[in-house]
């Protein structure tokens, strides 16, 4: 089976095509850390020393995570060939959909387990990884907390309380406060404006609405979400809509607060692009992939508490739909998961590869 994998994996890495001649671009240079063919990067996460990961949820066969060598290049299944196994019996990668690296340096993994043709349901998952031994040192069932129309999409930990924070995306829309102690979760801010999708404002693709493959409306709840380096605060916010939002930490964790007094702790931080994964830098600037015009934004404080957003880096040639998002050693690291090209009713032909890049923070 490993063999068989590894044959796999190799394929979809070397049958690379020639893409698109460079084109004209704003901002800083996006470099390309890591080109696929057919590997549909989504989840993305940096360690401190360096060290790559990304996912590709929706794989049904073959590798779904893998460690790039930010050296050559090489790829391998992550964290071990069983564990890429779609129809194995034991622990296994369904759908991971997003990760992250915590400021213990532990690899974080959210598997949200989207049904595939052919294959048993599972559940929906986080796990921790020791990044020294690379094996899988817990696994948190998420199906005590999910109902049948909720999904997890993306994941923070918040080290010095213990807890991971986690987006639901469906459903009626929420953050999941999960004790890494006990493996008890709660929903909170459930159908909140900060995480609730505006109806009104649909995802754009080359200015038409975004639609699913069955030909409705595409819509998303809470999506995207980030932890500041201090872990003070986390960012978060839906797709359909224009609303940024953050709350403190420590008032996510305060499981005595009710959802209306949580609520009113939620500070609105401005309108902004409609974009998925978030990223927030040293410097307390907050990066967010616009989706609609493939490009990257930052957004500052601004007078009045409001933020503003300015475009950061624009390069047609490389980007298409800026999602995962990754920092450090003054890199921010960029999943081009070219969803709009990929994953759409739309059928927008495919202009480029699935692929990772990277660019130099600003000063």
């Amino acid at each position: 089976m490993r063999h068989a994998l590894n044959a796999v994996l190799l394929g979809l890495l070397l049958a690379a095509p020639s893409w698109a001649q460079p084109g004209p671009k704003t901002g800083p240079v996006l470099e390309v850390v890591k080109a696929f063919d057919d590997f549909r990067t989504l989840g993305l996460a940096v360690t401190r020393q360096g060290r790559i990961f990304a996912s590709a949820p929706s794989a049904s066969t073959g590798v779904s995570v893998v460690e790039v060598n930010p050296r050559s290049g090489a790829v391998t299944p992550y964290p071990d060939a069983a564990w890429n196994d779609a129809k194995s019996s034991g622990p296994h990668w369904r759908s991971a959909q997003a990760m992250t690296v915590d400021t213990a340096d532990r690899l974080w993994l959210l598997d949200n387990a989207r049904p595939h043709a052919g294959l048993p349901p599972m559940l929906q998952k986080l796990v921790r990884v020791d990044l020294a031994t690379n094996r899988a040192m817990r696994i948190y069932s998420l199906a005590d907390m999910m109902g049948p129309n909720d999904t997890a999409n993306d994941v923070v930990i918040d080290v010095a309380r213990n807890h991971a924070v986690i987006t639901n995306q469906s459903g009626k829309g929420s953050l999941i406060v999960l004790n890494l102690d006990s493996g008890r979760g709660r929903h909170v801010l459930v159908g909140d404006p900060s995480v609730v999708a505006d109806p009104s404002r649909h995802l754009l693709l080359n200015g038409k609405p975004a639609l699913r493959t069955d030909g409705t409306y595409y819509s998303s709840h809470a999506n995207g979400i980030a932890l500041s380096p201090s872990g003070l605060w986390v960012y978060f916010r839906p797709i359909n809509g224009l609303r940024y939002s953050r709350i403190r930490s420590a008032d996510l964790a305060d499981a005595s607060l009710s959802q209306a007094a949580l609520s009113k702790r939620v500070e609105y931080l401005g309108d902004g692009v409609i974009g998925g994964g978030l990223a927030v830098d040293a410097k307390g600037r907050l990066f967010a992939g616009d989706l609609e015009h493939a490009s990257i934004m930052m957004m500052t404080p601004g007078p009045g508490g409001k933020w503003r957003s300015v475009l950061f880096a624009n390069q047609p040639d490389r980007l298409a739909w800026a999602d995962g998002f990754a920092i450090s050693q003054g890199w921010l690291y960029i999943s081009n998961s070219r969803l709009n090209e990929s994953f759409f009713g739309n059928n927008l032909p495919r202009t480029g590869p699935f692929s990772i890049l990277r660019v130099r923070l600003p000063d």
